[in-house]
């Protein structure tokens, strides 16, 4: 459960930066996969979801201060 948490909280900050930094500056964030499902987890049991977040929009994107939770 505590892994979902986490997950979801990435995903969100990743819609966050997508939906803040389009009308700004012209740059467009694309995450993929763009949400995951990782069902009921054990407690001490790793999930690990990989996403890439790939500019797709005209502009440059700097990504500072990322920290984990």
């Amino acid at each position: 459960m505590k892994y979902q948490k986490i997950a979801a909280k990435t995903l969100l900050w990743a819609g966050v930066l997508l939906f803040a930094m389009y009308p700004a500056f012209g740059a467009t964030l694309t995450a993929t996969p763009d949400h995951s499902e990782f069902g009921t987890i054990d407690e001490g049991v790793n999930a690990i979801v990989n996403v890439v977040i790939e500019n797709t929009g005209i502009s440059q994107v700097e990504i500072t201060n990322i920290q984990t939770s």
